[in-house]
């Protein structure tokens, strides 16, 4: 089964819900637990649960860290959706990345170990003790949430936990093209659509015009993975992770996911042909995908459409009425 609409928002936002975070009546609670012995860190994870004898998790996976930008924490994106998903009736959990501990901030050990692979381990890890716990009301199903490259984080989990997942939710995320091919598609659409001056972070970066030249500088970065260098907004060490990891969306594995998939991309983001490749792929496949592509919306969702966010949270919440069968 697809859906596909081609959404166009008004130019009103419609602000209550920046208003109602401030109201969320649920709280969340902060918990730690070992990362591993070698380098005695912890994993800082926040949770939410809900207030119903039997319930599922949302997992929110945050995106990525942008050079010049503050890193926050993402129990900031757990409050941002208390009040979204209050009628799903579902419990939140959200990981801090290492070296991120609320406010306080660790720059030199956040970037590194900032890797999307590090992220996938250390969300696994939360995941695996909330399972040994067995969490108080918690029926064992998940739903796995991610925007940009928490679209990535979100689907490599949904694999790994295929069967507790029942829903799996990407807000500009994931496509079908590798991840070299969509951050060249990225650079000549900035190239395209930006000032000169802000054409001049190409040069600083001294970013290839031509693809044999990007794709050689991308060689360079990967073999030498440094976390203290940095290129088109993250560090080699990040860039050699994402460059060199399996997508997961060319897998055979996501093929076979039988759970209900929420996608919405904008139409002026420069992944919108990926994104609208593997929906058509996922289409041939017969999945359950409901697609929306946002009319004139750019990457940031966030701030150009966050409508869709209640477009999502009603469809969970017709996808958990629905839900008949137990994971457990």
């Amino acid at each position: 089964m697809i859906l596909i609409r081609d959404l166009k928002f008004n130019q009103f936002f419609w602000f209550s819900i920046f208003f109602s975070v401030l109201q969320a009546d649920k709280e969340y609670t902060r918990h730690t637990i070992l990362r591993d012995t070698a380098s005695n860190s912890e994993i800082i994870y926040y949770i939410s649960q809900s207030d119903q004898e039997s319930y599922s998790i949302v997992v929110l996976c945050e995106g990525s860290y942008c050079a010049g930008n503050a890193i926050k924490s993402p129990s900031g994106l757990l409050k941002n959706f208390l009040p979204i998903l209050k009628d799903c009736n579902v419990g939140l959990l959200t990981v801090e990345k290492w070296g991120a501990n609320g406010t306080q901030i660790d720059e030199k050990e956040f970037h590194t170990h900032n890797t999307i692979s590090q992220r996938i381990q250390d969300h696994k890890q939360v995941i695996d003790n909330l399972i040994v716990e067995n969490q108080k009301g918690w029926n064992g199903r998940l739903i796995f949430l991610g925007g940009s490259e928490g679209g990535d984080v979100a689907t490599a989990l949904t694999l790994i936990y295929a069967e507790q997942s029942i829903a799996l939710i990407i807000f500009a995320g994931i496509g079908l093209k590798s991840r070299q091919d969509e951050i060249w598609d990225h650079i000549q659409m900035y190239r395209k659509n930006s000032s000169w001056y802000e054409r001049c972070f190409l040069w600083w970066f001294d970013i290839p015009k031509n693809r044999k030249d990007f794709d050689k500088q991308i060689e360079g970065i990967i073999q030498n993975s440094d976390f203290t260098k940095w290129w088109y907004g993250q560090t080699y060490k990040y860039w050699a992770d994402a460059f060199t990891r399996p997508r997961e969306t060319l897998s055979t594995e996501f093929y076979n996911l039988k759970m209900p998939i929420f996608i919405s991309t904008g139409t002026a983001d420069s992944f919108i042909e990926s994104s609208d490749n593997l929906v058509e792929k996922m289409k041939l496949n017969g999945m359950q995908i409901t697609y929306h592509r946002l009319q004139d919306v750019p990457h940031g969702i966030t701030d150009h459409a966050p409508q869709i966010f209640d477009v999502a949270a009603v469809w969970l919440q017709d996808i958990l009425e629905n839900q008949k069968q137990e994971i457990f």
